[in-house]
């Protein structure tokens, strides 16, 4: 009777072991977006979900707006969400000519403790235009990045900047890291 417990438990533990190993994987959520709410909603939906996302631009052009009365819109800010990669890609993100000086994309730090450069970020195939960085003017160097501004790892694959700069005092045109 004894061993019929053994031969259970261990038959178990078997079936449990290769059920993990042939578990679905993980997938990454996909935003398809179409305007500047569409992907600041897609922004925010990725930094808290705890996956892999994609943000597919869907070879639409986005156009970005400050409204600096209200303190709205603006420069995309990518949170860290852990462990988990972000990819933006398939279009063209822009400034509004118009609109306040800002930058298109900050990735500030991780706040993962073990690793500063977890939550990958990766832009492709996509159009950064028109991002301004407005540095101040003193002597002192105030910052940075036309289009991006990071303090993690970033990629780039297949990305064009167009006609981004910082105005002022100031580093990195297109990106600064």
């Amino acid at each position: 009777m004894k061993n019929n417990k053994y031969r259970s438990g261990i038959k178990l533990s078997v079936a449990g072991l290769i059920s993990t190993l042939f578990a679905s994987p993980a997938f990454a959520a996909t935003f398809s977006v179409s305007d500047e709410a569409s992907l600041r909603a897609a922004v925010a939906a990725s930094a808290s979900n705890d996956q892999d996302d994609v943000i597919d631009l869907g070879g639409n052009t986005i156009t970005l707006t400050r409204d600096a009365a209200n303190n709205t819109g603006g420069e995309l800010v990518l949170i860290d969400d852990s462990n988990f990669s972000l990819e933006i890609s398939n279009g063209t993100i822009q400034r509004n000519n118009g609109a306040d000086l800002f930058r298109l994309i900050s990735i500030p730090e991780g706040t993962n403790p073990v690793n500063a450069n977890s939550g990958q970020v990766t832009l492709r195939d996509l159009t950064l235009q028109n991002g301004r960085f407005g540095a101040g003017t003193t002597a002192v160097n105030d910052g940075g990045g036309g289009a991006v501004f990071t303090e993690r790892l970033l990629q780039t694959d297949n990305v064009t900047f167009v006609d981004n700069a910082v105005v002022g005092n100031g580093n990195g045109g297109a990106i600064l890291s």
